[in-house]
């Protein structure tokens, strides 16, 4: 089974894109589309005194692609509505986030790929009575990856755990007084996930380990949550009068607020004189290169 895809506006409008003759939806996926496949990586090589060159560097880069789509409509008036829909849903709307494209896995999980429309659309011809348009999008995804819709929870109780493991959220309860221990985490991705880390306190100071890359937080009062966001590099508290505050001054010295990276992970979370109201937790979207 293949994938079904949709388009979702900023404002959350929703057209189902049909890739196969059972579908009733007016909006049909056009087989020229391209630009799903690999992403195209930003390589950076220098001149050698040697053979050759020398690597530097390399980075993904953003993904431009063509989305075509076929608009059918009963009547010519249906078909013309069809259109301005379209138009509308691939707008971006300043404040909102960006349109994107959903694919649905054939067994249910949802990713996302927010998109910038470009152009296309544009040398649009009259058709005649029973015809459809086939409309070819220029778009570019900032983010090059498909990102996953939703975070399941994973809960680790007393550094010891009490459900069936699920990758994408990862929760620990942080009982004694010095509570340490090591979290196993699966990013079933194909690329590097950025987490969101949700600390309450009480707690003197919070240290998060992946490996060589660390990070420490702290103070964190009784009752205190403070989320620290590692795609955005922002460190907020979360809830009351000063929900929102920028806290980011409590970080510690050179602080790697480290992606995860495809794969099972060891990560080791500490937090001194921590209470048994005292918890830490991770959840990150696995992102994935290829849906067609």
């Amino acid at each position: 089974m293949h994938p079904t895809f949709a388009i979702v506006s900023p404002r959350g409008q929703r057209i189902e894109l049909a890739t196969s003759a059972t579908s009733s939806s007016p909006f049909a996926l056009d087989d020229e589309t391209t630009g799903l496949g690999f992403v195209d990586r930003e390589v950076q090589v220098t001149p050698s005194t040697t053979d050759g060159g020398r690597f530097r560097a390399s980075r993904v880069a953003s993904r431009p692609f063509t989305l075509v789509v076929n608009v059918w409509g009963r009547t010519v008036a249906e078909r013309d509505a069809n259109l301005r829909t379209l138009s509308t849903v691939i707008r971006r709307v300043n404040g909102l986030p960006l349109p994107r494209l959903e694919a649905t896995l054939p067994g249910g999980d949802v990713y996302e790929l927010p998109f910038i429309h470009e152009g296309g659309g544009d040398a649009l011809k009259r058709q005649p009575i029973g015809g459809f348009y086939s409309v070819p999008l220029s778009l570019v995804a900032p983010d090059p990856f498909w990102t996953a819709r939703d975070a399941t929870p994973y809960t680790v109780e007393g550094l010891q755990s009490t459900g069936t493991f699920l990758p994408q959220l990862a929760e620990m309860h942080l009982t004694s007084s010095a509570a340490s221990g090591v979290l196993y985490v699966d990013n079933v991705g194909e690329a590097d996930a950025y987490p969101t880390w949700r600390l309450t306190g009480p707690t003197t100071l919070a240290t998060i380990k992946l490996g060589e890359a660390s990070w420490s937080l702290g103070p964190i009062a009784a009752g205190e949550v403070i989320n620290v966001d590692t795609k955005a590099r922002t460190v907020t508290l979360s809830g009351g009068a000063n929900n929102g505050k920028n806290v980011y001054d409590r970080l510690g010295p050179a602080p790697r607020l480290f992606p995860i990276p495809p794969g099972r992970n060891e990560l080791v979370v500490s937090m001194t004189a921590a209470t048994n109201a005292t918890s830490a937790t991770c959840y990150f979207r696995p992102r994935l290169e290829v849906i067609l």
